[in-house]
């Protein structure tokens, strides 16, 4: 607010016009005139005529001249603020003539004037304008309003012109005139600043002397936007002319067609490599700019993060070819690199700083303000802060340093790679030593050398946004601003350390915009934050009133005005300014080492009547003019003119007729004596002096005790300070001096006159006492002494003597009528009747009243009393021992009485403290220790008051009714209240959840709740504080405590009442504290009930959230919230008093602004959490004030109010409507019937009555039927309009001829006229329809088009680092060696003999086995294997299925000879070779499983690669699996045609767009300790939920261990505890003719944070070994009458078979498939890291690399040269196919040969895309792919080229390894043998193998005897006695 103060004592020549200046009402804060003292208005409208100023404001003016003056408690001078959100403030300049200010803001410009207040105005948006648009022509695109946000802001003071630029028409600029900002000219259509609202441009005007003189450029910074087709004309710096020319201005400075004046980013990193440009300035010969970018334009490093660097260019440079960069580092103490600049500014460092810095003084040096980024790959400034200060001298030796390493070869590259145009190299040294003048070098040059400085302060809790510095003194200050909203005042004093002084809040919540500026009289600084702009006080010295406290602020600007006696800058403190001699300590700056100050006054004291000369000790007493005097002043005496020496002053007292008078009752007073100045007529220095009165004291000991010069006249008994009027003896002060006292007769201080007691003088009621006392230095010559007795306000006064060393008083009657058992009174010895010599007290005491309680005597009272009283219990009364007759007199008391016992009833478990209270309970504890008794039971004593009260705890019983017996030493008691033993029990507790700071209002159910003495509850460790007034026997209450973190699940409840301890599991868990994320509207009625809505997290876990209105810390009132979900609830606002609403009646009706007094903090009250109740304090960034403005009025009804209604709209009158109301909120009933409302007006409301008249409400209270009109306003707002009388109009008759005539001739008309038209525009209409519908149509497939590109797009986003969380496997779940080689060996079949277990250890048995013998030990002849082999395949019955299973039989038999079994592969890939050779292509060896060699080489390659695959492949397997799995199965899946969202492979691709939304949903889970979250979608069926929870229980498990869906059910737990079954298929199925869909969550309305549970079904368990149950092959349990029936099922698509239904549906649109094929970029770019990561570990030569492989390898090499094979692409493919295609793609296709995993089809089709890209990859073609190319080749295209390349890599490794000798070939096979030995039945494989032979034993037999080696080793008999073992003679052969 601004405070205009009209002082008619000053005059100024101010004019009230042009300080105001021409203000528009839309944007007009509050100010505040002030006219001498007095607040006369508050006004929001000025105009420079002063036209609209308020006449009484106005007449002021006219009559008084005035000042503006800042009040002097604020530290903000002036601010404005826009109520706008939606205007965001985004630069500020000032004018150092004018002191102007200029605001650049979204959509506006503003102009203040110094004070402030606005002058002019001007909207600059939104623009109708288009990205794509030049800024000359944008006619041929479709324009849209656009957002025109402010990017520059320049002052050019030459031309008295304001530059501004924005973002839109692709950032071009225009000038405006400082004076008057609505005048402009024309817009220069050169695109200049970024068009975008968050990438960087800054401006600067500076010098260039590229024409060889000086002249002026406008040098302006650009981040690339990335936006529209003219960025590249954009440079990243440049310097622009500033020349009117209009063919010129703004035009890059070109020299030549070589030399122009601009840096551009290289075109291929102009998108990546975005530079934030920060701060720009210009310093001698060289123009800088400090930058944020990227530590390495290289995308490989960008994880390394951002750096700040300072770019260098020298002004005589044309061509920018001087450009150089600079690494600026700030680092902390702790190594914390601050690494993002915020701002920066540029100062001429002054001498503190200068000298720590080692510069000369006025050097300019950078301060600027750094923050740690959040992350290391991110700019994102975290709320970690630091200056750090750097001066030019060391930037530019750091500068050349790094060009001269660059030309001495030091370094060898520029490293700026990413400046177009730039140089690569360095110069070869020695060409360039002797280079002087760098400017005339094209250096273009990243230095290698970082300057690097130490932080000199830092801040933890908030970012630093923004900086200006200036110097004061021998002082450099800088003003920071922060992310938080305030501005901080810091000392930069050392280059290692700075100091803050101060802290000014600005606009709390927002932060601080990085353009602050003092103003021209540097006594101000400008702040501005998105929404206020504030004129902010740079010094407010007054507010410190010491001197030790304008110190210790370490404030620059302030210091100590000793004379003067005040904090102030050093020009307002007199003659500080003159003479080093004369003003050294007149004004103490913060480096003053102390204060001036009295360090001693002698003497401090004096007596009233004394005159003496005073001393003063005073360091650092300032010298004055010879014409000027110090002064003492002695309270409001005549000042005393001081004499000056040495030490410091001395002066005379006061004469004695001006001392102050000493107060009645006290003997002092104390007066200030102070110091002043005959110069400043000021006292500025201060210390106590007492004046007192020695005769104020009327004892001794209080006289000698007192003052040092006081002393006791013994005889005269009296207190002087002159002791030559003592008579007698003397006794002198403790302080004094006995030398200064003339008298020989002198006493110690000790020796005052004074009583001895020794102890407590007793006084029994009643009787004749007689008081003696023993005294200490009395004189023998005291006579006429008395006792005095005071008591009760009475005296008593005997007579009193001295004997001996005693007094002793007369003998006197002591009573006192007060009912105490004792009382204090005083007894005073006197002299003379009024000398008083000393007093004491004595205690008067009553026996009966000392035994009495509850209003009876009690016994054991009387006898436990203190036998000083000397009571005796006597005739049933306490009585003095004096007054009781000896025989009367008894020791014993009666048995004890039982007045009252609390509690009545306790726990069977016992502990509880019973407390008893009566009389006579006993004389001692041991007198009643053991006879209490509960029910029989031993009740042990606790605690014990004698007689009246006993506090025991009880035992266990079972007994229901127990009584209560208590004795002493005489008997027994039994009380008449029974004690009851009762069984407590606990079965609920509600709610079960609350926020982590506790506050939750638990409520226990059961029974016996409120017994016990004492109840604890407890969640674990957790206490639960108990209310015990609320419970009752079957509830108890208690409020939660706070947990220790949050989401903390409570196990177990305990609650203990004495000793009994009850539990329940499981009872509460703790959430999050709730979060507030936004209120709105902030703005209310004072009568408040508007609906507040209030976004946050977390808000449905508390029981009674309140919203609350504080002014200051004062709460004014609050409301009840009503919570609607989790994230939302609704609070009407809160009335505020009526006071409040007097003040806004007052002000101006029309206004909408209010002032600050009208804005109030919102807080809320949760439970038990503190954060929400200051939201400013924790929640910074959200708007929490909320303004109030006056009730709005509404005018009743004229007319007696009843109002004529005759169908017309209703207009209701009033004012200040809408204020705080939106149309919504406003409700009119007329009757009790609505009335519609149509308008909503700031005086006015229309709305539309019923057309009948409604009835009478029953609220309405009067005698009419007529309705009553009530307009309701939010909750609390309730206006009654007046009655609205609805008037019957009679119909008029009208002739029915009449009519008929009338209608007959009207109808021809119209049929005739509708003829003609139909004639003349039947063509041209059936046309234009036609159009319409197809432009209709064309427009309908468009938006549908564009909807699903953008939604694709969006999806290209998706972040990697999603998967990379939840992929935390702890162990990869690799099959076992026998079922891997099953799984390879024979795929498929899960039951195969080789499986079963030997039956014999012994051999075959009978024929059968002999033959089988004989048969096995012919296939270990390798010469019969071979021609085996081949015979079979020259079979043309032989097919390839029976080709695999003779290889695949071969190779188990072989197992345990796998060295035979290597050397029978080698000879039949050897045969294979040869073969192929012949061929037209020998490159599709091995291509596919033709013959057995091929498939025994895969089973082969299997069992060599196992433990390879299973300790290094498989991981990276794994993970590959788990993130295709998790990306394709977090968008819908269709159960019923695996088609998905998320896909590789397009024949997979759900092509119809699904609405889906994400579902969290929590397990509840027996044996898991806390709740699991799971996401799923709400599309999702019943099994592909269950079967997402089973990933996420089961997720470390192997698949074949886990449940399986069919196993468990998933159950919905709901409010109360409900519970429903989901199912695929159930009652609730929807059907619709032959279509049945499948249930999903959506269809039984699961909604987020639903519980659900798995539970077991009845049926046995089962694991998922054998079904195959997932995500996207789970299909619902269809019924089989439903399929005899014709029932189709379906889940997200339809199956159709024909395109009828969607012929016959004219709403359905065709769109191409293509436009989702984006969804195969986002699968692919999200898996892809993984992709790599396996192809990379397969191919990659590891120090465990299989030597398989490295044989096979060179096999394949040698036997190639062996056939004069020289096409290098011939083996390249045999390797290929032999290891990649045949092994690596065979595990990429199906990974679950080798992991224990489930691999449904969705995830099938992925793999065999991967397993695609990998064969590509191993082809030595080039694939031309175009258009028409399939999906899965155009997917990994781009990446086939380096996976070529991996490829090739590989082989030539292998290559490289060592030749694998054959000796170690065997060893490495027999090893590979032993360790399966056994796994398989081979002796059934041999059986099996046996049947092949028996069915080809004719043609077996003809190649055996064929072949001339057979022939040699009998192999054909052996062959035909194995076969004729077991034939016998029934085969012709045998």
């Amino acid at each position: 607010m601004v405070n205009v103060i009209i002082d008619k004592t000053k005059k100024k020549d101010l004019l009230l016009p042009a300080m105001f200046g021409n203000l528009q009402k839309s944007n007009i804060p509050e100010y505040t005139i002030i006219v001498d003292g007095t607040k006369i208005k508050q006004v929001h409208s000025f105009n420079c005529l002063g036209s609209l100023i308020t006449l009484d404001v106005w007449l002021l003016v006219l009559s008084s001249w005035f000042t503006v003056v800042a009040l002097e408690d604020s530290d903000i001078y002036a601010s404005y603020t826009t109520f706008n959100e939606s205007v965001n403030f985004t630069h500020l300049v000032v004018d150092p003539q004018s002191g102007r200010v200029y605001v650049g803001a979204t959509n506006w410009l503003y102009q203040f004037s110094s004070f402030l207040v606005m002058e002019a105005e001007l909207e600059t948006g939104p623009v109708m304008d288009n990205i794509n648009c030049s800024p000359t022509d944008c006619t041929k695109l479709k324009k849209v309003a656009t957002t025109n946000f402010n990017k520059v802001l320049v002052i050019d003071d030459k031309t008295g012109m304001l530059i501004v630029c924005g973002s839109v028409q692709q950032g071009a600029c225009r000038r405006h005139h400082l004076k008057n900002i609505s005048n402009s000219e024309d817009l220069i259509p050169v695109p200049i600043a970024a068009n975008d609202a968050n990438s960087s441009t800054y401006a600067f005007i500076g010098p260039a002397g590229y024409l060889g003189h000086i002249s002026r450029v406008l040098y302006i910074a650009t981040t690339n936007s990335r936006l529209g087709p003219y960025r590249d004309m954009i440079p990243a710096i440049t310097s622009r002319s500033l020349d009117d020319d209009p063919g010129r201005i703004f035009g890059i400075i070109e020299k030549s067609f070589s030399t122009i004046a601009r840096v551009d980013i290289s075109s291929h990193l102009r998108d990546y490599y975005l530079v934030n440009y920060i701060y720009g300035f210009f310093s001698e010969n060289f123009v800088y700019f400090a930058t944020v970018q990227r530590k390495s334009h290289l995308r490989a490093l960008e994880e390394c993060g951002y750096v700040t660097r300072l770019a260098r260019v020298c002004i005589s440079d044309a061509s920018y070819n001087t450009y150089t960069e600079l690494t600026l580092q700030c680092i902390g103490e702790d190594g914390i690199d601050y690494n993002s600049l915020q701002d920066a500014s540029v100062v001429a460092a002054e001498a503190n700083l200068a000298e720590t810095l080692q510069i000369p003084r006025g050097s300019n040096v950078l301060v600027g303000v750094f923050a740690q980024s959040v992350a290391d790959h991110t700019s994102r400034p975290s709320r970690r802060s630091a200056i750090c200060i750097f001066s030019l001298e060391a930037i530019d030796k750091h500068f050349t340093e790094n060009i001269r390493m660059c030309y001495n070869g030091s370094v060898t590259s520029r490293n700026m790679d990413y400046i177009a145009g730039s140089i690569k190299d360095c110069p070869e040294p020695g060409k360039r030593d002797q280079v002087f003048d760098f400017c005339k070098e094209a250096l273009k040059i990243n230095g290698s050398v970082s300057l690097m400085r130490t932080a000199v302060i830092i801040n933890t809790n908030t970012t630093y946004s923004a900086i200006t510095t200036t110097t004061t003194a021998r002082h450099t200050v800088a003003f920071v601003g922060t992310s938080d909203g305030h501005l901080k005042k810091v000392l930069l004093n050392s280059n290692e350390t700075a100091e803050e002084f101060e802290e000014v809040v600005v606009d709390a919540g927002n932060p601080i915009i990085a353009d602050i500026h003092l103003d021209p009289s540097r006594k101000f600084v400008y702040a501005a934050s998105p929404y206020t702009v504030s004129k902010v006080v740079i010094e407010r010295c007054q507010q410190y009133s010491t001197c030790e406290g304008c110190l210790r602020a370490r404030n620059p600007y302030c210091g100590w005005c000793s004379l003067q006696r005040r904090c102030t800058v050093k020009t307002e403190c007199q003659n500080a300014t003159r003479t080093f001699e004369l003003g050294s300590t007149r004004w103490l700056s913060l480096d003053a080492q102390k204060c001036i100050d009295v360090q001693s006054v002698n003497p401090e004291e004096i007596s009233i009547d004394a005159m003496i000369e005073v001393n003063l000790i005073i360091n650092q007493l300032p010298k004055l003019p010879n014409d000027a005097h110090y002064m003492c002043v002695f309270g409001n005496s005549t000042p005393i003119i001081a004499n000056t020496n040495a030490s410091g002053l001395s002066c005379e007292t006061p004469d004695l007729t001006e001392r102050p008078l000493i107060p009645a009752g006290s003997d002092r007073v104390t007066v200030d004596l102070a110091v002043r100045s005959s110069e400043t007529n000021t006292d500025f220095l201060h210390r106590p002096f007492t004046f007192y009165n020695c005769s104020a004291h009327n004892t001794c000991s209080g006289c000698v005790s007192s003052f040092r010069e006081c002393n006791w006249c013994l005889y005269q008994n009296a207190c002087v300070y002159n002791t030559s009027f003592c008579l007698g003896d003397i006794v002198i002060g403790e302080t004094n001096d006995s030398n200064n006292i003339n008298s020989t007769k002198l006493q110690d201080y000790q020796q005052c006159p004074m009583l001895d007691v020794k102890e407590e003088i007793l006084l029994p009621d009643g009787e004749n006492c007689r008081i003696e006392m023993d005294i200490k230095h009395f004189p023998t010559s005291m006579h006429d002494l008395q006792c005095v007795i005071e008591i009760e306000g009475r005296r008593e006064v005997v007579g009193a003597e001295v004997i001996g060393s005693r007094i002793v008083c007369s003998e006197t009657l002591c009573t006192y009528k007060t009912q105490l058992g004792e009382m204090k009174a005083n007894l005073a010895v006197m002299w003379h009747g009024k000398d008083l010599i000393d007093e004491t007290t004595v205690t008067m005491y009553k026996c009966n009243l000392l035994a009495d309680h509850d209003n009876q005597s009690d016994c054991s009272l009387c006898l436990t009393r203190d036998p000083k009283y000397k009571c005796v219990w006597c005739m049933n009364s306490c009585r003095l021992h004096s007054n009781c007759p000896s025989h009367n007199m008894t020791k014993t008391c009666p048995p004890p009485r039982i007045g009252q016992i609390y509690p009545i009833s306790g726990p069977v478990q016992g502990g509880t403290l019973v407390t008893i209270k009566g009389n006579n309970l006993g004389t001692s504890r041991e007198n009643i220790q053991d006879k209490i008794t509960i029910g029989g039971i031993p009740c042990h004593l606790v605690e014990y008051d004698v007689s009246v009260r006993i506090v025991c705890r009880t035992g266990a019983s079972n007994a229901t009714d127990a009584e209560v017996i208590v004795g002493n030493n005489v008997g027994l008691t039994r009380a008449n209240e029974r004690f009851s033993y009762k069984v407590i029990s606990l079965t609920s507790i509600y709610p079960n959840v609350g926020p982590q700071s506790g506050g939750t209002h638990l409520y226990l159910k059961g029974s016996n709740l409120n017994i016990g003495s004492r109840m604890e509850i407890f969640l674990d460790n957790i206490p639960c504080k108990i209310e015990r007034t609320l419970a009752n026997g079957s509830q108890v209450s208690c409020y939660t405590t706070r947990a220790p973190y949050a989401w903390y699940n409570v196990t177990q409840l305990i609650l203990q009442v004495d000793n009994a301890t009850l539990t329940l599991p499981n009872p509460f868990h703790y959430t999050k504290d709730p979060r507030i994320l936004r209120i709105n509207p902030l703005k209310s009625f004072v009568s408040g009930g508007r609906n507040i809505s209030v976004d946050g997290e977390f808000l449905s876990y508390i029981q009674k959230p309140w919203m609350i209105v504080f002014k200051d810390n004062i709460l004014l009132n609050k409301t009840l919230c009503t919570v609607h979900s989790h994230s939302q609830m609704v609070c009407p606002s809160p009335a505020i008093n009526r006071e409040i609403e007097g003040i806004l009646a007052r002000q101006d009706n029309n206004s909408m602004k209010f002032t600050d007094k009208l804005k109030y903090r919102i807080g809320f009250e949760m439970d038990n959490v503190k954060s929400v109740l200051k939201l400013q304090e924790n929640f910074p960034a959200l708007h929490s004030n909320i303004a109030y403005v006056a009730d709005p009025e509404l005018f009743s009804f004229q007319n007696g109010g009843i109002k004529q209604y005759k169908g017309e709209s209703l207009v209701i009158e009033g004012k200040n409507l809408i204020l705080a109301a939106t149309e919504a909120e406003v409700r009119v009933t007329v009757g009790t019937q609505v009335c519609n409302l149509t308008s909503l007006a700031m005086t006015q409301l229309v709305c539309l009555p019923p057309q009948d008249q409604p009835p009478i409400s029953s609220e309405q209270r009067t005698d009419t039927d007529l309705p009553l009109v009530v307009v309701h306003i939010g909750s609390n707002l309730q206006y009654d309009i007046g009655y609205l009388h609805y008037e019957v109009t009679k119909p008029y008759e009208f002739p029915t001829e009449a009519i008929w005539g009338i209608t007959t001739g009207g109808g021809l008309l119209v049929v005739f006229s509708v003829v003609i038209l139909i004639l003349l525009r039947h063509k041209h209409s059936q046309a234009e329809q036609e159009y319409k519908r197809i432009q209709l149509q064309m427009d309908t497939l468009e938006n549908s088009v564009r909807s699903e590109c953008k939604q694709a797009f969006a999806e290209l986003q998706t972040n990697i680092s999603d998967i990379s969380n939840d992929l935390q496997a702890s162990g990869i779940p690799v099959l076992d060696h026998r079922t891997f080689v099953m799984k390879v060996f024979f795929p498929g079949i899960c039951d195969h003999p080789v499986l079963e277990d030997k039956v014999t250890t012994n051999g075959f048995i009978g024929n059968r086995g002999e033959a089988m013998n004989h048969f096995q030990q012919l296939l270990y002849d390798k010469t019969f294997l071979i021609l085996f082999i081949n015979t079979l395949e020259s079979q043309r019955t032989f097919n390839i299925k029976q080709r695999v299973n003779v290889a695949s039989l071969l190779m188990i038999i072989l197992m345990e000879k796998m060295d035979y079994a290597t050397d029978v592969l080698k000879t039949l890939l050897k045969q294979l070779v040869e073969k192929s050779v012949t061929t037209k292509h020998p490159q599709l060896m091995l291509r596919r499983t033709e013959s057995v060699v091929e498939k025994m080489l895969t089973n082969w390659m299997a069992l060599n690669m196992y433990d390879y695959l299973k300790e290094w492949a498989s991981k990276s397997l794994f993970l590959l699996f788990c993130a295709v799995k998790h990306q394709v199965e977090k968008g819908p899946v269709d159960a019923v045609t695996s088609d998905a969202r998320y896909s590789l492979s397009e024949q997979r691709l759900l092509q119809d767009h699904i609405e889906y939304s994400t579902v969290i949903v929590h397990l509840v889970k027996d044996n898991y300790d806390e709740n699991i979250q799971i996401n799923v979608n709400d599309c999702d069926t019943i099994n592909q939920v269950k079967a997402k929870i089973l990933d996420a229980l089961y997720k470390n498990t192997p698949f074949s261990l886990r449940p399986s869906i069919y196993d468990v059910d998933l159950e919905w737990k709901y409010e109360r505890g409900g519970h429903l079954t989901l199912a695929d298929e159930d009652l609730t199925t929807k059907t619709c003719g032959t279509w049945r869909r499948i249930n999903t969550l959506r269809h039984y309305g699961v909604k987020d944070f639903a519980v659900m549970n798995l539970v077991t079904k009845e049926k046995s368990f089962s694991s998922n070994s054998i079904e195959n149950t997932s995500i996207s092959s789970i299909t619902p349990v269809i019924k089989t009458s439903g399929v005899e029936q014709g029932i189709r099922y379906w889940h997200l698509v339809k199956l159709i078979d024909d395109h009828m239904d969607q012929q016959n549906d004219h709403s359905y649109i065709t769109i191409r498939p293509e436009i989702f094929l984006t969804r195969l970029l986002s699968t692919k770019g999200t898996v892809q890291r993984f992709v790599d990561d396996f192809l990379s570990t397969v191919l990659t030569v590891c120090d465990d690399f299989p030597p398989a492989v490295k044989w096979l390898f060179d096999l394949l090499d040698t036997t190639a040269v062996q056939h004069d094979i020289t096409d290098p692409e011939v083996v390249h493919a045999w390797k290929s196919n032999c290891l990649t295609l045949r092994f690596w793609v065979n595990f990429i296709k199906n990974p679950d040969f080798i992991l224990d995993i489930n691999k449904t089809p969705l995830l099938d089709s992925c793999f065999s895309v991967i397993a695609q890209a990998l064969m590509d990859a191993c082809s030595t073609y080039e694939h031309r792919l175009g258009k028409d190319s399939p999906s899965n080749k155009l997917l990994f295209a781009k990446d086939i080229l380096s996976y070529k390349k991996m490829v090739t890599k590989f082989y030539e490794e292998v290559a490289l390894l060592p030749i694998i000798p054959e000796q170690e070939a065997i060893a490495s096979m027999q090893k590979l043998s032993l360790a399966h030995c056994g796994e398989f039945n081979s002796i059934n494989a041999v059986k099996e193998l046996y049947n092949y032979a028996e069915k080809n034993i004719k043609e077996v037999s003809q190649a055996l005897r064929a072949n001339p080696q057979c022939n040699t080793s009998n192999l054909v008999k052996k062959f035909e006695m194995a076969m004729c073992t077991l034939q016998g003679e029934e085969d012709p052969m045998c």
